[in-house]
């Protein structure tokens, strides 16, 4: 009986050896792979703790049958999803009820409306439309929750770029706004310069993205600069406003408060274009690596968005018959799909991603 406990007990041991080892050694691959450079030891240990944790949840989840994702151990598994939160997710929801309500601003006359929106209900939207080829590059926020900054910039850049009607991608409703990508409009604006200078928003710590549009409109003179002359560091920075801009040719800033109608949110997409929207970030979506994401978990209170990205499509996955939003986020193209996720549409309105849609025209 000895013999078989003390057996035992060294199975144990070696397996719990070779358990520890086998973590150990996928964090200095995972160090490797993306270049992790850590302050000191103490540093060192809470990431590589991080990163264990997260090992056993992509491990956990991806066995599980059924889902239509996976996870992956990105640049961001040696992070806890609390730290996470601090650092990358950077929406700030405005206190004023009025605030989140439908919006059209008209910005040739000046004049403001408050609980207006653009009428799509006339509108018959593809059953697909995929605009990632009309798109800008994704970026990188990195240690800044600048999320706002980069999903406005992303939606008016695409905006300036569009230069010819494409009539086989969209309605006739709007075919001012979508339009095929000009090759000769390669500028990449700087989200650095609303970090720095937006004064509606608050840099790193969040802003709203209806905000910042409207910032750009009135009190940038309608103009931002490229990245080229007002670089990105990822920290708040002394603004630097005399930088030459490029000019925008905003004629109307719009909030569309779809309040979970993603039926709305698809009339908008399909006939507008990309659009700003928010959602509401979990520790999965974190470490999304592909198919389709689906989380139980998400709140559905459209309150509680915590991330903004731009959906630049939607469609049907043939194979499952699973309705999908096409959606490019701002961590760097080392997460998700090349820095997009398919995230579920018609499922609820699964975290939140159908709650607003701010744009531009």
């Amino acid at each position: 009986m000895k013999v078989i406990i003390v057996f035992f007990a060294f199975f144990f041991v070696v397996s719990a050896i070779s358990f520890d080892l086998t973590f150990g050694l996928k964090f200095d691959d995972f160090k490797n792979q993306f270049g992790k450079v850590y302050k000191n030891e103490i540093e060192l240990r809470i990431a590589e703790q991080a990163f264990n944790i997260n090992l056993g949840i992509v491990t956990f989840i991806n066995a599980m049958p059924g889902l239509a994702f996976k996870l992956g151990l990105n640049e961001y598994a040696d992070k806890t999803f609390k730290t996470f939160q601090e650092n990358f997710l950077g929406l700030v929801l405005p206190t004023d009820p009025s605030e989140r309500g439908n919006r059209v601003e008209n910005q040739n006359s000046g004049i403001q409306g408050r609980s207006v929106t653009e009428d799509y209900s006339s509108v018959t939207a593809p059953a697909a439309v995929d605009y990632r080829n009309y798109s800008m590059p994704v970026k990188n926020q990195k240690n800044c929750g600048s999320c706002w900054a980069f999903v406005v910039l992303g939606v008016l850049g695409e905006c300036q770029s569009f230069q010819a009607i494409d009539k086989q991608l969209k309605s006739s409703f709007i075919e001012s706004r979508m339009m095929i990508s000009n090759s000769s409009y390669n500028t990449v604006l700087s989200e650095q310069f609303l970090v720095d200078c937006d004064t509606r928003d608050h840099g790193c710590n969040g802003g709203w993205p209806h905000n910042a549009i409207n910032w750009i409109a009135k009190l940038a003179q309608g103009g931002v600069p490229a990245t080229t002359s007002y670089q990105y560091y990822g920290f708040r920075t002394k603004c630097r406003a005399n930088v030459p801009k490029i000019p925008m040719n905003i004629n109307k800033t719009i909030q569309n408060n779809t309040a979970g109608n993603e039926d709305m949110m698809k009339e908008i997409v399909g006939s507008v274009g990309p659009v700003a929207a928010v959602i509401s970030v979990t520790s999965y979506f974190q470490l999304y690596k592909s198919g389709i994401f689906y989380d139980s978990t998400c709140s559905s209170n459209c309150s509680s968005v915590n991330h903004a990205v731009i959906i630049v499509g939607y469609g049907t996955d043939q194979a499952t018959n699973t309705d999908y939003w096409i959606v490019r986020n701002s961590w760097g193209t080392t997460w998700g799909q090349e820095g997009y996720a398919y995230m579920s549409r018609n499922k609820g309105n699964n975290c939140n991603i159908a709650c607003y849609a701010m744009y531009v025209l």
